[in-house]
């Protein structure tokens, strides 16, 4: 087992936080070809363990274990890849917290793309600010978020 680090008095660590010590503490022997999205989900996908817990606004829970995960995330790459998202380009979402902001996510960065989310709260002026300004190539959204999303487009 690892040795775990728990912080416990946050002020003290706020006020003793230096980045140089995170990078001296970094592996930096790291391959230069790295996929993000394989290393946190795909290499785990053998064992059946879960790597979602999701509870729903109406209560309900659904699980996703990491072979669920890395199948529709390496949907998710390659249906973005149809759709001409590259390598460096920018894909953002638009939708709470669903299990399938999760797989946009590790299927965004499986396919090299740079990921990020907008949060619901912002209306189409924020959307637009922010897709704009991050030159985005793709947002996923969902059915319920569509006509908010096309009227920031």
């Amino acid at each position: 087992m690892t040795d775990t680090h728990h912080m416990t008095d946050y002020e003290e660590a706020y006020d003793s936080f230096e980045w140089n010590d995170v990078f001296e503490a970094a592996d930096w022997d790291a391959p230069e070809e790295l996929n993000v999205g394989f290393e946190t989900c795909d290499r785990h996908a053998g064992d059946g363990r879960v790597a979602l817990h999701h509870l729903g606004v109406d209560g309900e829970e659904t699980e996703m274990t990491f072979r669920e995960l890395a199948e529709r995330s390496t949907r998710f790459a390659h249906a973005i890849a149809d759709l001409g998202v590259e390598r460096g380009d920018r894909v953002f979402t638009y939708m709470p917290r669903i299990p399938e902001h999760y797989v946009a996510l590790v299927g965004a960065l499986k396919r090299g793309a740079v990921f990020g989310g907008v949060n619901e709260r912002f209306g189409p002026d924020g959307i637009s600010y922010r897709l704009d300004d991050c030159d985005a190539r793709a947002v996923v959204t969902t059915s319920d978020n569509r006509d908010t999303v096309e009227e920031a487009l």
